[in-house]
């Protein structure tokens, strides 16, 4: 465990991890990258690694939106187009520096900026008049876009344009009509989850795309029906800007997407979370199960039944009601994705997080050399028995 490379870059990434711990660190190959991803890191010293590090250490100092704005504007012109897309996907630079990468020659690092959260007017400019149609798509869906411009996307013969389009919050009462007629499904699924569809309209498209016959031997339309199946239960964000009596009077609808946001509203009141929690759509009894009102031992069983099984994490064992008592027995369960749910919990205890730094699984090490209740004294231990 000692030799374990993996385990000492745990550590150095490690936010209980004091100075002298870095300082014996500082010369093992990848932990330069793995102290410059910390919210804690030092100006004077994310100045020396980016001195001295590897592309993978400028690459964390670009992502780290704490490390000194003018190091990440610096990174900016980085000769590495990994390094100039993580400062572009960040943000938190000036202008300019955003600017010069929407225009820049690699792709990569225009939808980085793109798909960034820090974009303006004027980086939006530049990136609706891309040639790449992915940057462009990734715009359309955020920017407000001139009306000439809207009218050409409706047009556009790429499907995952227009479906960009109607994804976009500003567009007209105008253009929303006209993309509820969209031939392709996956476009009027869009226009079905926005907030400003009425409920005719709604009623309608749910209806024609929920009735589709599907051929078992072809295999795109099983594709696209499984395309259409996930965006009919999409998320909808703007369910939970309605007044809490609207978002309940949502529950008695037949669309899975707007029960599934009002499941994800934490402000519901306790009893309409609880009743959820026997909901016949499985994604609605994981959600309302995040609610704060949640029993401690319904946030074991789902920890146990639905948490990192999927793509969704529901983090139930950071829940204020998760029993402390039910944390050493997930880290001693002997299937492997519950010892690391354990480790996603910071109230897991010291003794807990040492068993787990000697799993069998490289990964459940790497994450407990990370946890901040690994004792000191655990990692001047494996930095010495490492020889360093």
């Amino acid at each position: 465990m000692g030799n374990n490379v993996d385990t000492l870059l745990g550590i150095a990434a490690n936010p209980a991890a004091p100075p002298e711990v870095r300082a014996r660190l500082a010369s093992l190959p990848g932990a330069g990258a793995a102290i410059a991803g910390r919210a804690d890191l030092d100006p004077g010293h994310a100045h020396r690694l980016h001195q001295t590090g590897d592309v993978h250490t400028a690459i964390q100092l670009a992502a780290n939106r704490h490390a000194p704005t003018e190091l990440r504007e610096q990174l900016a012109e980085h000769s590495h187009a990994y390094v100039r897309e993580a400062v572009g996907r960040t943000g938190h630079v000036a202008e300019r520096v955003l600017v010069r990468l929407a225009l820049d020659h690699e792709q990569r690092v225009r939808l980085g900026v793109a798909r960034g959260a820090h974009n303006t007017p004027l980086t939006h400019k530049a990136l609706l008049a891309d040639d790449d149609g992915e940057v462009r798509r990734a715009v359309i869906a955020r920017a407000e876009l001139p009306e000439e411009l809207t009218d050409t996307l409706l047009a556009d013969p790429d499907g995952e344009t227009r479906e960009a389009l109607a994804d976009n919050p500003h567009i007209s009462p105008e253009t929303v009509k006209a993309l509820t007629d969209d031939p392709s499904p996956l476009v009027r699924a869009k226009v079905m989850l926005r907030h400003d569809v009425g409920e005719d309209v709604r009623a309608r498209l749910y209806s024609e795309l929920s009735a589709r016959p599907t051929d078992p031997d072809d295999l795109d339309a099983l594709t696209a029906s499984v395309q259409l199946d996930g965006a009919l239960a999409g998320d909808a964000p703007w369910v939970r800007r309605e007044l809490v009596e609207t978002q309940i009077a949502f529950l008695r609808s037949p669309y899975p997407f707007l029960r599934r946001a009002v499941a994800r509203n934490p402000k519901i009141p306790a009893r309409v979370a609880s009743n959820l929690l026997t909901d016949a759509d499985t994604w609605v009894r994981q959600f309302a199960a995040g609610h704060p009102s949640t029993r401690a031992d319904v946030l074991v069983a789902f920890t146990r039944e639905f948490d990192g099984t999927g793509k969704v994490r529901h983090d139930y064992v950071r829940h204020p009601n998760f029993p402390a008592s039910a944390l050493p027995r997930l880290a001693t369960d002997d299937q492997p994705r519950l010892r690391l749910i354990a480790l996603d919990s910071p109230a897991l205890p010291s003794a807990s997080v040492l068993w787990l730094l000697a799993d069998a699984d490289p990964l459940i090490a790497h994450k407990a050399a990370r946890h901040p209740s690994l004792p000191l004294g655990a990692m001047l231990d494996l930095l010495t028995a490492a020889g360093r």
